[in-house]
């Protein structure tokens, strides 16, 4: 009989060490490092100490890492092949996320200034004035998610935030919520405050 002898030298753990700055060459401590793929797809995740290092275990193969702490732009780096024959190390840049500005414009399904809005991104809020109009300012930079609501109805869109500028974000059209409708079940709006029990249109035709 011939006897085959596989090794699993070669998917065996890695070691991928680094150190995190930000744009002005400052460590970053407390950044969470995650590292996906390698040969059996792991995860694994590490927090940065002092000096901004940090240093991972997993499988050789291609792995993604992702960096990413509050107040900063989260950094992807991808294309990483990892051999046991050899440890690597990266250095990762983390951006802060500077204040910026956004603008737009807020309407009702009639098209009407929605004037009193509440309009907000972040932790950040605004009301809409009587054209309609308003201006978020000191939104961290970044993709952010605006909110509108008045009385009943809402409206959202995305716009990403740049730093020291002030952005256009598209116009936000508010609607009213979707109602439910079903046997034994009331004409009443899906979501909204005082209905954590009736969650949007489960087993019914929104109307």
């Amino acid at each position: 009989d011939t006897v085959q002898d596989f090794s699993l030298t070669a998917i065996g753990l890695c070691t991928i060490a680094g150190n995190v700055k930000d744009d002005q060459g400052v460590a970053v401590t407390g950044a969470q490092v995650v590292a996906t793929g390698g040969y059996f797809s792991s995860m694994v995740q590490a927090t940065t100490g002092d000096g901004g290092s940090f240093s991972l275990n997993i499988n050789a193969g291609g792995v993604e890492l992702s960096v990413s702490k509050d107040g900063y732009q989260t950094t992807n780096v991808t294309g990483i092949l990892l051999s046991v024959w050899a440890p690597t190390f990266e250095e990762v840049v983390l951006f802060r996320r500077l204040p910026g500005n956004t603008t737009g414009t807020v309407k009702d399904s009639s098209g009407n200034p929605a004037v009193g809005a509440n309009v907000t991104a972040d932790t950040v809020s605004t009301t809409v004035d009587s054209s309609g109009n308003f201006l978020l300012s000191n939104v961290l930079s970044g993709p952010v998610v605006l909110s509108a609501s008045l009385g009943q109805l809402s409206g959202n869109e995305s716009v990403t935030v740049i730093g020291n500028q002030t952005i256009a974000a598209p116009p936000l059209t508010l609607s009213s919520p979707p109602v439910c409708s079903g046997p034994g079940r009331p004409d009443t709006p899906c979501t909204g405050p005082g209905k954590p029990d009736n969650p949007p249109c489960t087993g019914h035709t929104p109307q």
